[in-house]
């Protein structure tokens, strides 16, 4: 390959490293917004979880903290799309540069990562299915409220 043909290749390649970096940088950033955001709903529906007797606990409040778990529940599965659509992302430019980097680098970075199983994304992910469950086991606490406080209003 002579010089001109390298200099091209390596500009190519620098430039999909760009958007590699920009495609990790949009992963995290969303990853971190949905974090935030569930933290702080958890911590608004659980800190006003009925703890005591359910005889003080009105119909309004747990209707609104079974929305509430609704909202996080809905929240969670735009996270886990909004992570399976940035993987797709980050895939298609690492792929792009396993094609490239041989003619701009004469080395195989992308070819052959590190050993290891490690990885970021797949804690990204898990963190994520666990506040799905914990969502789920919210809003069948919730229920349960209900269906204790309509037998103990005789309610059939």
């Amino acid at each position: 390959m002579d010089e001109g043909e390298r200099s091209i290749s390596i500009q190519r390649y620098s430039a999909m490293l760009q958007y590699l970096a920009y495609e990790n940088t949009t992963y995290w950033t969303r990853a971190q917004f949905f974090l935030l955001a569930n933290a702080a709903l958890v911590a608004f529906v659980f800190n006003t979880f009925p703890t005591t007797s359910l005889d003080k606990e009105s119909n309004i409040h747990l209707s609104l903290l079974m929305v509430g778990t609704v909202v996080g529940f809905l929240l969670t599965l735009l996270w886990l799309d909004g992570l399976r659509a940035g993987q797709r992302w980050i895939s298609h430019w690492t792929e792009a540069l396993k094609e490239w980097e041989q003619s701009a680098m004469d080395r195989d970075l992308f070819r052959n990562p590190p050993p290891g199983k490690a990885s970021a994304t797949r804690v990204a992910r898990r963190t994520a299915w666990l506040f799905l469950f914990l969502w789920l086991f919210s809003a069948l606490f919730i229920l349960c409220c209900f269906i204790q406080k309509s037998k103990q209003i005789g309610l059939p």
